[in-house]
C-alpha cells in the first residue's frame, strides 16, 4: 500500500541530493588526489593567514583560515604574485567572494604541493614583463633562449588586469595568446601577439628546449593556412601515401621518415582529419627533475580531430615529436578551445593530459580531467585519465603516487583486455628503461620481443629492434638486420628499417647545390618544398632524435667546403654539432673550431662574431641535451655549453684568458678540452697585440701537457726555443728545448724540428768556447744546411748564413716571431753566439768588398781578414771559400800580412799585378772595358770584380761550368744585397 508522506519525504531527499550534486558540480572541491596547498601570509599583517588550494578543475581557491571576510582589495582580472623562499607563481583573479577568491595560475613553473609565502599585486620584474603592441618595443629580457608566455591584458587602464576570460569547459578561462622565444636571429612567435596591452611571463628553463622548426606533412584536401597565427613550423604537402595505412606507431614513424616530417595530417573525403604523431625515435616526456615519463599518449594512434582545430592539433603533435613539450601544450590548449564540444572531444582531451602536464600546464590538465570525466563515478577507471594523472604526480614530485598510478595502468589494461593499450604501456616501460640506460645490451630485450610475438603483436617487436639498431646494439632473436627487412615491409615500416640499418638507401636530397635546393629535417636532408627555407635557415631548427645516422659527417664536410665565408661555415658546423652520430662528434667539433679559427685569422674582426657564436653554441647545446645521456655525450653537451658561457668570450678577450678558462675545466673532460688547442694556437698567432709574452706561450704549452696533447706541447716549446735562440737567449732556448723533448711527441716532423733546433743551439753556444773542434760542433746543422750539395763537392749556391728558418714550418716561425723577447745580439755585452759571430763576419765581407771597390786596399784586407777568422772559427765553408778566393786573386795570399802590417809598412808588401784594377779602385771601368774576346774574360779576376761590385748572380753564372779553369767557387750572395 502506498504511503504518500514517506514518498514525499523520499522525493524531497532526492531533490536535495540532486541540488547538492549540482552545487558540487558548479563548485569544484580541492584536488584531493594531489593535495596541493600553499600557505599565504598577507602583506598587511592584519588579515589572517590563508590557504591557497588547488581545486579539481585546475583553478585555485584562496580562503582565510578562520573563514572571516577577506580584507584584500582585489577585483576580477587582477594579477597577483605568490612568492616564497623556494618558488614564485603568478595568479589572476577569476571570482571575488566575501570569504574567498577563485584564482587561475598563469605561469608554467615547477610546482610543489607545499609552500609558505606572501601574495601581493604583481610588480614587473625579471620574470614578468608588460608591453603593448610590438614585442620589440617592450622592456623584456631578450636573452637568447628565453621563452615567454603572453596573455592579453585589458586596455582600459594602466593596471595589470587580464582581458575578459573565455567560457570553455575544457580550457582555463585565461588562455595564453602567444609564446615567444628569444633567438639570435630575432624573436620567434607561436600564436598571435595581442594588438593591445599584454603580460609576458618567463618560462622555466628546460633541458633540451630550443627554437625548433618542425615540419608538418599535409595530405590533399588539407588547408591549414591561418595568417593570424604565427608558428616556426613548416607545412609541406605530402603527395605519396601508402595504399594501406597501418595505425601502428612503427608505421606512423615510417611515414614520417618517408616524408621528412615531424607530424602528419590526413584529410580524407567525408571524414574528420587524422593527426599522426611519430614516437618510436622521438624524445620522451620528462618531469621537471628529469624523470623519464615515456612517450606521449597522443602518439598511440592516429587521432580524429575537427577541421577547425586541425592546425592546432597538428602543431601540438609536431612540437611534441621534437621534444618541445611546452609548445606542444600551448597548441593543445588552443586546439581544445577551438574544437566543438562533444564526447569525442572529451576523449581527445584526455589523450593529451600527459602532454599538457609535461609542458608545464598542470592546471590545464586537471581541468581536462575534471570536465571530461564529470559524469564518471571513478575517474581512475578511465585509462587516459589515469595516464595523465600519473604524469601530473610526477610533475608535482609525488613519486610514490606516480608509481602507484603506473602499476594501476597495466593492471587496468590487463583486466579490460585492452591489448593495444597494454602493449603501449609495455613499450613505454622498456623504451624508458633503455633511455635511462638501465638495460643497454640487446639481449636484455629478448623476453620482451618473444612476449610481443606470443601475444600476436609482432609490430612492437619491430619497434624494439629499431630502438636497438639506432644505438648500434645487438639484435636478439635474429641473425642480423637483413632478416628483418621483409617483416618491416609487411608492417608498412620499410622506411624505418632503411633509416636504422641502411640509411644510405633512403631517398635524400641529391642536388648539386645542396645549400640552395635542400632543406634540413629530423631525418636528414630532403628536397626543399615551394616557399620552404633553404638548408642554412633550417639546420639549426632540426631536433635531435635517436635516429642520428641521417646526418653522416663526410657528406656535410663536402657541403661545408662550398661555403667561402668562414663565419657562415662556422655557423653551419655549430648547427650540425648536435645532429651527427656520437662517433663523429669529436670530428664535427674540430671542424667547427677550425672554421672559427679562420674567422679569428682576421684581426679586424676577431670579436665581431662574439655574441653570435655564443648564441649558436648555446642553441646547439640545448638541442643536444637530454636526461640520462651517456658520459661522452654529457661531456660533449657540457663542452659546447662551455663555449657559449665562457669560451667565446675568453677567446675574444686574449690568449691568456682562454688559457685560464681552459685550465679551469674539469680533468675528466680533457679529451674534449684538447679540441680547443688548435684554436688557441690560431689565437696566439693572430693576437690583436703586436707580440705575445713568453709566459703566455709557456702557459699554453703547460696546458697542452696537462691535457695530454704531446704535439702542441712540443710545438709551442719549440717556438719558444726558436725565438730565444734567434735573439741570443741561449740558456732560455736550451730550457725550452729540454721541455719540448719532455713532451714526448711521436710526430716525425716535430722530432726533426727539435733535432734541427738542438743542432742550432749547439752551433750557437760553440761561439763562446774557443778551441772547439770544428769537426763536431754544429755537425748536424751543417749536414742539414748542405744536404743539397753537388757530388763534385762545390760548396753550393747557399746563403752565407745557415738558413735555419728554411727548414721550419710557417706556423712555428710565425709564432716565434710574435714572442716578445729583447734582442741580445745587438748588445755589446751580450752573450757571444755563433749567430752573432757569423753576422759580424758577414758584415766584414760587405765592408771589405766596398773598401776594395774604392781602392782602400788596407781597410779591405783588414775587414776581409777579420771575416775569414770568424768563418774559420765556425768552420763556415762558404765564407772561407769566398775570402780565400779574394785573397788569392786580389792580394796574392798576402791578405793577412796586409791586415797585420803597421800603417807605415803595408805598402812595401809585393802584391800580384793581376789585382791592380781592383786595388786601384778602377773595378767599374775595368769591367766596362771587358769583352768576351779579352784574355781576362772568365778569369778569376773577372769573378772577383763581379763579386766586389755586388754582381753576385753574374759571378755565379760565370763560374758555372768552368771548374777546369776556375776554383770551385759556387757561392751566391744574392740574399746579402
Amino acid at each position: 500500500m502506498n504511503n504518500p508522506p514517506r514518498m514525499r519525504a523520499s522525493l524531497l531527499l532526492l531533490t536535495l541530493g540532486l541540488m547538492s550534486a549540482t552545487a558540487c558540480a558548479s563548485a569544484p572541491g580541492p584536488a584531493s588526489s594531489f593535495d596541493v596547498v600553499m600557505r599565504v601570509q598577507p602583506e598587511d599583517r592584519v588579515s589572517d593567514t590563508a590557504a591557497l588550494t588547488l581545486l579539481d578543475d585546475g583553478t585555485w581557491r584562496l580562503q582565510s583560515d578562520t573563514g572571516e571576510v577577506w580584507r584584500w582589495d582585489l577585483a576580477k582580472g587582477d594579477v597577483v604574485e605568490y612568492r616564497s623562499e623556494s618558488s614564485t607563481h603568478i595568479f589572476a583573479v577569476l571570482q571575488t567572494e566575501r570569504k574567498a577568491l577563485r584564482l587561475q595560475r598563469l605561469d608554467s613553473w615547477p610546482m610543489r604541493p607545499r609552500g609558505a609565502g606572501k601574495l601581493a599585486r604583481l610588480r614587473a620584474g625579471e620574470q614578468t614583463c608588460v608591453g603593448e603592441g610590438s614585442w620589440s618595443d617592450a622592456r623584456c629580457t631578450h636573452e637568447n633562449g628565453q621563452r615567454w608566455s603572453v596573455y592579453e591584458l585589458a586596455s582600459t587602464d594602466d593596471t595589470t588586469r587580464m582581458a575578459p576570460a573565455t567560457d570553455k569547459e575544457l580550457s582555463l578561462p585565461y588562455r595564453r595568446a602567444a609564446m615567444m622565444q628569444a633567438h639570435a636571429q630575432g624573436p620567434v612567435f607561436e600564436g598571435s601577439l595581442p594588438e593591445g596591452r599584454w603580460l609576458a611571463i618567463a618560462s622555466q628553463p628546460r633541458r633540451g628546449r630550443f627554437a625548433a622548426a618542425p615540419r608538418v606533412g599535409l595530405s590533399q584536401r588539407c588547408d591549414l593556412n591561418s595568417p593570424d597565427l604565427h608558428t616556426a613550423a613548416r607545412f609541406v604537402s605530402v603527395e605519396a601515401w601508402p595504399a594501406e595505412l597501418s595505425e601502428h606507431p612503427v608505421a606512423i614513424e615510417a611515414r614520417a621518415i618517408a616524408s621528412g616530417t615531424d607530424a602528419l595530417i590526413r584529410c580524407p573525403a567525408g571524414a574528420s582529419p587524422l593527426v599522426e604523431m611519430p614516437s618510436i625515435a622521438r624524445p620522451l616526456m620528462t618531469s621537471f627533475d628529469d624523470r623519464l615519463l615515456g612517450p606521449a599518449g597522443f602518439a598511440m594512434q592516429p587521432r580524429a580531430v575537427s577541421e577547425a582545430s586541425a592546425r592546432a592539433w597538428s602543431l601540438s603533435a609536431a612540437f611534441g615529436a621534437v621534444g618541445d613539450w611546452e609548445l606542444a601544450a600551448f597548441w593543445a590548449e588552443r586546439a581544445l578551445a577551438e574544437s566543438p564540444p562533444g564526447s569525442d572531444l572529451e576523449s581527445l582531451a584526455l589523450s593529451v593530459m600527459d602532454l599538457l602536464a609535461t609542458g608545464g600546464a598542470t592546471d590545464a590538465a586537471l581541468r581536462v580531467a575534471y570536465h571530461a570525466t564529470r559524469d564518471v563515478w571513478n575517474r581512475d577507471n578511465i585509462p587516459a585519465q589515469l595516464d595523465g594523472a600519473a604524469v601530473l604526480h610526477a610533475q608535482l614530485g609525488q613519486v610514490d603516487a606516480y608509481l602507484k598510478r603506473i602499476q594501476r595502468q597495466q593492471d587496468l589494461a590487463a583486466r579490460h583486455r585492452d591489448d593495444r593499450r597494454l602493449a603501449w604501456y609495455r613499450w613505454s616501460e622498456l623504451r624508458t628503461r633503455h633511455a635511462a640506460r638501465q638495460s643497454s645490451e640487446g639481449s636484455a630485450y629478448r623476453e620482451d620481443i618473444v612476449g610481443f610475438e606470443k601475444t600476436h603483436q609482432p609490430d612492437w617487436a619491430l619497434a624494439i629492434w629499431a630502438m636497438l639498431g639506432m644505438h648500434d646494439e645487438s639484435l636478439p632473436a635474429v641473425q642480423g638486420p637483413e632478416e628483418l627487412q621483409n617483416r618491416f615491409q609487411d608492417a608498412g615500416a620499410l622506411e624505418l628499417w632503411q633509416a636504422v640499418f641502411e640509411p644510405n638507401s633512403l631517398q635524400r636530397c641529391t642536388s648539386d647545390d645542396v645549400l640552395r635546393d635542400c632543406t634540413a629535417t629530423s631525418y636528414g636532408l630532403r628536397p626543399r618544398a615551394d616557399g620552404e627555407p633553404a638548408l642554412m635557415d633550417t639546420l639549426a631548427g632540426v631536433p635531435v632524435i635517436s635516429l642520428r645516422k641521417a646526418y653522416p659527417l663526410p657528406h656535410f664536410q663536402n657541403t661545408a667546403n662550398t661555403l667561402e665565408n668562414p663565419a657562415a661555415r662556422a655557423n653551419y658546423w655549430i648547427a650540425l654539432l648536435p645532429l651527427v652520430h656520437d662517433a663523429d662528434a669529436p670530428a664535427a667539433l674540430r671542424e667547427t673550431l677550425s672554421a672559427m679559427s679562420e674567422v679569428y685569422a682576421d684581426k679586424t674582426s676577431i670579436c665581431e662574431f662574439r655574441h653570435a657564436f655564443a648564441a649558436h653554441f648555446a642553441h646547439a647545446a640545448n638541442r643536444g641535451d637530454r636526461p640520462f645521456l651517456g658520459r661522452a655525450r654529457r661531456q660533449w653537451v657540457e663542452f659546447v655549453n662551455w663555449w657559449a658561457a665562457q669560451g667565446v668570450d675568453a677567446l675574444c678577450e686574449s690568449p691568456s684568458a682562454l688559457i685560464n678558462a681552459l685550465n679551469m675545466r674539469q680533468q675528466d673532460a680533457n679529451s674534449w678540452t684538447r679540441q680547443a688547442l688548435p684554436l688557441l694556437e690560431e689565437r696566439l698567432l693572430r693576437a690583436s697585440e703586436e707580440s705575445v709574452p713568453v709566459a703566455e706561450v709557456a702557459d699554453a704549452a703547460s696546458l697542452a701537457s696537462t691535457l695530454g696533447d704531446k704535439d702542441h706541447c712540443t710545438r709551442w716549446h719549440l717556438a719558444l726555443t726558436l725565438a730565444a735562440s734567434q735573439r741570443g737567449h741561449v740558456q732560455l732556448a736550451q730550457n725550452h728545448l729540454i721541455q719540448a723533448t719532455g713532451c714526448a711527441s711521436q710526430s716525425v716532423e716535430l722530432r726533426a724540428h727539435r733535432d734541427l733546433l738542438a743542432a742550432y743551439l749547439e752551433f750557437e753556444s760553440s761561439a763562446g768556447r774557443r778551441g772547439f773542434g770544428p769537426s763536431t760542433a754544429g755537425a748536424e746543422l751543417r749536414a742539414m744546411t748542405r744536404k743539397n750539395l753537388p757530388a763534385s763537392g762545390c760548396v753550393g749556391l747557399v746563403p752565407l748564413n745557415f738558413d735555419l728558418e728554411h727548414h721550419l714550418p710557417d706556423t712555428l716561425r710565425t709564432l716565434a716571431s710574435r714572442i716578445a723577447l729583447n734582442n741580445l745580439r745587438d748588445q755589446p755585452l751580450g752573450v757571444v753566439t755563433a749567430s752573432h759571430l757569423l753576422a759580424q763576419s758577414r758584415a766584414g765581407v760587405r765592408a771589405g768588398l766596398r773598401a776594395l771597390a774604392t781602392g782602400d786596399v788596407r781597410s779591405a784586407a783588414r775587414a776581409l781578414h777579420a771575416a775569414r777568422s770568424g768563418f774559420a772559427s765556425l768552420d763556415h765553408r762558404p765564407g772561407l771559400a769566398l775570402t780565400d778566393f779574394i785573397d788569392q786573386t786580389v792580394f796574392g795570399d798576402h791578405m793577412q800580412a796586409l791586415a797585420d802590417a803597421p800603417a807605415d809598412a803595408w805598402q812595401t808588401i809585393e802584391l800580384p799585378q793581376t789585382g791592380v784594377p781592383l786595388r786601384s779602385g778602377q773595378a767599374t771601368a775595368w769591367l766596362e772595358g771587358l769583352s768576351p774576346r779579352h784574355p781576362e774574360y772568365g778569369s778569376p779576376l773577372h769573378v772577383a770584380t763581379l763579386l766586389t761590385l755586388g754582381l753576385n748572380d753574374e759571378a755565379a753564372r760565370l763560374v758555372a761550368g768552368r771548374e777546369q779553369t776556375l776554383p770551385r767557387l759556387c757561392v751566391s750572395l744574392s740574399s746579402e744585397r
